[in-house]
């Protein structure tokens, strides 16, 4: 099955670009390892450690959270993914994490999406780990990557979450994009 993205980013001048998608356009302005893009979604401001796949985002209220992916591959760019920052890695034994967190506490209810591109990772898992980690526990779901691309998927809603992590404990490859956690309620 294929599948047809616009993606295209254009130098306006050092630190500034303009990104057009089928979402339409936006600014970027800022150097390797921090930057903020402004679009028709809003405002986002993301920082990092270039090459090392650790960056935080935050986006007009909600956080994708500190992004850890250990031993993953560099999605391209064009493949999809979200604002550009998307990792995969083969199946294996679990011993590859990707862990999304937010420096300050969640306290209430969250709804948690995931949201990955289109890379060319081969086989993609049908059935890759996600746990939840709350204040209460932990919930592991397991997730198909191999449908959606390029969407929003509810992982579910959670009391006071702390973190998601997802494995390679899986069937195929899994991608770490992005993870949005979006306060239901508050305490």
């Amino acid at each position: 099955m294929g599948y047809i993205r616009l993606f295209r980013r254009v130098r306006i001048a050092p630190g500034l670009t303009m990104n057009l998608t089928k979402s339409g356009p936006s600014l970027s302005l800022g150097v390797p390892g921090a930057h903020v893009t402004v679009g028709r979604s809003g405002v986002r401001r993301t920082v990092g450690i270039p090459g090392t796949g650790v960056f935080y985002t935050s986006h007009d209220g909600w956080h994708s959270g500190i992004h850890t992916a250990q031993a993953f591959h560099d999605a391209a760019p064009e493949s999809g993914n979200y604002e550009a920052g998307c990792f995969w890695t083969e199946s294996g034994n679990g011993s590859r994490t990707a862990v999304w967190r937010n420096d300050d506490p969640m306290l209430g209810e969250y709804k948690i999406y995931v949201y990955f591109g289109h890379p060319s990772a081969g086989r993609l898992a049908t059935d890759a780990p996600f746990t939840v980690v709350t204040d209460a526990g932990s919930t592991t779901l397991h997730f198909d990557f191999s449908r959606g691309a390029g969407e929003w998927h509810l992982l579910g809603s959670f009391h006071n979450p702390r973190y998601v992590k997802m494995t390679n404990a899986a069937d195929g490859a899994v991608i770490a994009d992005a993870m949005k956690f979006v306060r239901a309620s508050v305490e």
